[in-house]
């Protein structure tokens, strides 16, 4: 990655968004968080180069380390917001943040929402343990005709894990899972085995732990 630096700045009469989001991403996936975002915010102070949606999207994975607060105004600016990408890595970050509040109003402005949209979102309720405002979310994506995935359902039984829900909500949406297919998906079972064993429901554990497939032969 040093190299890659000195040959970046070499080329300034050549850098372009492209080259400048591909290093802040080599920084990134070679635990240089901080020099990504100190090259983030040095080419955008000089203002020669703009970012796109991808820039924002891959700068905004390093949250915490970066304040999302940093970057909102920016990507509101720039009319990112509604983007799928840009706005559910910004939902994200608020969610590493514990932050569901500014979470949600991210969500919201999202224009054209994805399965990965929604399930980000439910994911942020789950870790918040607010599993009434993940049940409401959940409704409201099947009314919109969205499609849960996988990812979806272990998000939805995370919050359904919370000691505020009831276990009556647990049991509807394994039901859902199952008519969906995803009964056997790997994160999904591991959800449900979390989930019925925090309610002491061991029995409905072991049943979805043996229908994955893939218990472990002690």
């Amino acid at each position: 990655m040093d190299d890659s630096c000195k040959m970046f700045m070499t080329m300034s009469d050549f850098q372009n968004v492209v080259s400048w989001t591909a290093m802040i991403t080599g920084y990134l996936q070679n635990d240089g968080i901080e020099q990504a975002i100190d090259l983030f915010l040095r080419v955008r102070k000089e203002g020669r180069i703009r970012p796109n949606d991808y820039t924002f999207s891959t700068i905004l994975t390093a949250s915490p380390s970066l304040s999302p607060f940093q970057i909102h105004a920016q990507v509101i600016k720039t009319g990112y917001l509604t983007y799928p990408t840009v706005g559910t890595a910004l939902l994200t970050a608020y969610v590493n943040l514990g932050n569901t509040q500014d979470a949600s109003m991210v969500f919201r402005e999202i224009e054209e929402r994805d399965t990965v949209s929604w399930s980000a979102m439910l994911a942020g309720y789950a870790q918040a343990e607010d599993p009434e405002s993940g049940m409401k979310l959940y409704q409201e994506m099947r009314r919109d005709n969205g499609k849960p995935n996988e990812f979806t359902f272990s998000s939805v039984l995370d919050a359904c894990s919370s000691p505020s829900a009831s276990a009556e909500q647990g049991k509807q949406f394994h039901c859902s899972l199952i008519k969906h297919g995803f009964e056997s998906a790997l994160c999904v079972s591991t959800a449900l085995v979390s989930m019925y064993s925090r309610r002491g429901s061991i029995e409905s554990a072991q049943k979805a732990l043996l229908n994955t497939g893939m218990a472990i032969k002690l």
